[in-house]
């Protein structure tokens, strides 16, 4: 998916300057017409942008209702994110 997001652009006007929010509406459109569960998509989605919080509640909630993803692997994927883990406390900015 890195790939695909990677070579997602934003629109530009007629000076060639990029349309605010363009790229980021291509994003969605792109990550919610993937074959992966709500979960998944949500974290890509904050892996793409890290400093919106929308949906960083229900990121936490995903991976505590995971039994496939250890304490250790859900401490890597948080702080990859942009979290912040201190024992089974989650933080961000």
């Amino acid at each position: 998916y890195t790939d695909a997001l990677y070579d997602i652009k934003a629109d530009k006007d007629e000076d060639g300057k990029s349309i605010s929010g363009s790229r980021k509406e291509k994003v969605i459109n792109y990550i919610n017409n993937l074959d992966a569960d709500y979960g998944q998509k949500i974290i890509l989605f904050k892996s793409e942008y890290p400093s919106d919080d929308t949906y960083n509640y229900e990121i936490i909630d995903y991976l505590n209702g995971r039994d496939d993803i250890s304490y250790t692997d859900m401490v890597t994927i948080l702080t990859e994110l942009g979290f912040k883990v201190e024992g089974d406390n989650v933080y961000w900015d």
